[in-house]
């Protein structure tokens, strides 16, 4: 190349005009809700910036089902089961919901007190549990405490049809030992990051004008259950109360997960 001389010759050249691109989406109908569906991706382009032809071929497609709910809010709100409007204060009355009471006799020794561990620092625990429920929602939940259900106690809980809430309660104490909230579909996405997850469901309890604080959240692997109880390992939350769930759902926007809509607040009085 030296003996040849400079192989860069200088030329003065307009600025190339980049394809620009877009998304459409087209619905021939409305979605149905639990109804499977084909997404097909078609790429419409032009092989030159003045070509006036468009060449349109599929990229990709593959099968989904629609969810039950229309929006975020009805699903939170799916826990109503009946419901009316009071004539006087146009206020709506909730008639029945899908809030129970598990009870269920825990063993202190083998259940209560790795439960405690486990809460403090969910990989203190034996080394068996977590090679037999590797996802700490399952240690806990099904390894540890074995929840099971009140009409059936050699089985575990019915799935959820609706959201619901389930206060624990240890029948050998008394103690609310936790509030198992359940619901067919995921609360948020699968995979979002465990650090934003936990900032989608919180718990505030007030006993008259007392705050009590402290509450942590485990979720199952699909978000679509969730555990809370005493962030300091008590497995004893008030009998008592105003209990106020508050969900929030989060949306990936291209930079970072944001708050999509108002956070749903459901608030159970015990």
């Amino acid at each position: 190349m030296l003996q040849n001389g400079n192989p860069c010759i200088p030329t003065i050249m307009s600025p190339l005009t980049p394809i620009q691109m877009g998304n459409e989406i087209t619905f021939q109908n409305d979605l149905l809700p639990l109804k499977l569906y084909t997404a097909i991706y078609n790429s419409r382009y032009k092989r030159v910036v003045t070509d006036t032809k468009t060449f349109v071929k599929e990229v990709h497609r593959y099968v989904f089902q629609t969810s039950r709910y229309g929006n975020f809010a009805e699903q939170i709100n799916s826990y109503i089961l009946r419901s009316h409007i009071d004539t006087n204060t146009s206020q709506l009355v909730i008639d029945k919901a899908a809030i129970f009471n598990v009870d269920q006799a825990f063993d202190n020794a083998t259940q209560i007190a790795i439960a405690t561990q486990f809460v403090t620092d969910p990989n203190t625990v034996s080394d068996s549990l977590i090679q037999q429920f590797s996802h700490p929602y399952d240690r806990l939940v099904d390894g540890i405490l074995k929840i099971r259900s009140t009409n059936s106690p050699n089985q575990s809980l019915e799935p959820a049809v609706t959201n619901e809430f389930n206060f624990i309660k240890n029948t050998n104490t008394g103690n609310i030992i936790g509030v198992l909230v359940r619901c067919p579909e995921p609360f948020n996405d699968p995979k979002i990051p465990s650090a934003v997850l936990q900032t989608t469901l919180s718990l505030n309890v007030t006993i008259g004008n007392l705050n009590i604080p402290g509450f942590t959240v485990f979720f199952s692997k699909d978000n679509s259950k969730a555990f809370i109880t005493n962030d300091d390992a008590s497995l004893n939350m008030p009998v008592n109360g105003n209990y106020a769930f508050t969900f929030t759902y989060k949306q990936f926007d291209g930079n970072q997960y944001s708050t999509v809509g108002s956070a749903i607040t459901v608030v159970i009085n015990r």
